[in-house]
C-alpha cells in the first residue's frame, strides 16, 4: 500500500514536471 501510494504520488509529480517542462522537479527526484 505504502509503495503503491509513493509510486502514484511520484508519477503525478513527474507528469506535472513534464507538462511544465520543469527540470528542477526532475532533478529533485534524482
Amino acid at each position: 500500500m505504502y509503495f503503491e501510494k509513493m509510486l502514484r504520488l511520484n508519477g503525478h509529480v513527474i507528469r506535472n514536471c513534464l507538462n511544465r517542462r520543469n527540470r528542477n522537479c526532475i532533478r529533485r527526484r534524482s
